[in-house]
């Protein structure tokens, strides 16, 4: 399963070579798993291949990273603001985020479209991604029930926003799917529309009002189901935010 791998993502750092006859420098092997931290996921990692015969195939099983069209890494962020679900569940229980908050920051803003990055802020990771071993807190105690689960979209939410033609989504929690047991269901009620998003982002609040340009930098690789990657926020400043003129001047942000 999906939290299963965030779970028991295998890291190992291995001796690769040593300074002697063959090399005057020291090498290791950093091997890690591509669900560990901030990351990227493609339809594939649960939509199976469309001629496998397994439950949920579709034709988006055969959208690994490499066959993303590239708009779909970048668009407005949309911030939609959940901090107020932060540690409002019982523990091991995820507090959810439901169409109505996507619907009454719609309200407050504009209606969601194509092109849009949806992006749920609730400040999970800038509170729990830690080193060890307070960076329990981040996913092994949610789910060994000695701390609530981290907020997320629970399976009908993200059918709206596949309703909207919104593709790109975020969020700062350790996954897109709720625990207990929504987090198969809300990967796959996003990504058999064929979604791409990223999980266990981090600064999310630095984005907001909308207006801002944001891209997900994958590193690109064949048959790949998720990728690290890069978060890249765009700031004008000028006389007409939004619009670069004469006067005007844009700065890229990299995370």
């Amino acid at each position: 399963m999906h939290l299963a791998c965030s779970q028991l993502a295998a890291i190992s750092d291995q001796p690769l070579s040593k300074p002697g006859p063959l090399g005057a420098y020291n090498s290791d092997l950093l091997t890690i798993d591509g669900n560990t931290g901030t990351q990227l996921d493609f339809p594939p990692h649960s939509i199976p291949l469309p001629d496998s015969g397994l439950a949920n195939a579709g034709p988006f099983g055969k959208a690994f990273s490499d066959k993303i069209a590239a708009w779909q890494f970048g668009g407005e962020a949309c911030v939609i603001d959940c901090r107020d679900l932060l540690d409002k569940a019982p523990k091991g229980r995820s507090p959810l985020i439901k169409k109505e908050q996507v619907i009454a920051w719609e309200k407050k803003h504009r209606p969601l479209g194509p092109g849009d990055v949806v992006l749920f802020y609730s400040g999970y990771s800038d509170r729990y991604y830690k080193p060890f071993p307070a960076g329990r807190r981040f996913i092994a105690d949610p789910l060994n029930e000695l701390a609530p689960g981290w907020p997320g979209p629970d399976p009908e939410c993200m059918e709206y926003l596949a309703g909207r033609k919104v593709m790109t989504v975020g969020c700062d929690s350790a996954s897109m799917g709720p625990i207990p047991d929504l987090a198969e269901p809300t990967h796959i009620a996003g990504l058999k529309h064929g979604m791409i998003w990223t999980e266990s982002a981090t600064g999310l609040g630095k984005l907001r009002p909308p207006g801002r340009l944001l891209l997900h930098r994958p590193q690109a690789r064949q048959g790949r189901l998720h990728r690290g990657p890069r978060l890249c926020r765009h700031r004008t400043v000028g006389r007409k935010a939004g619009r670069v003129g004469p006067q005007e001047k844009t700065s890229w942000t990299c995370r």
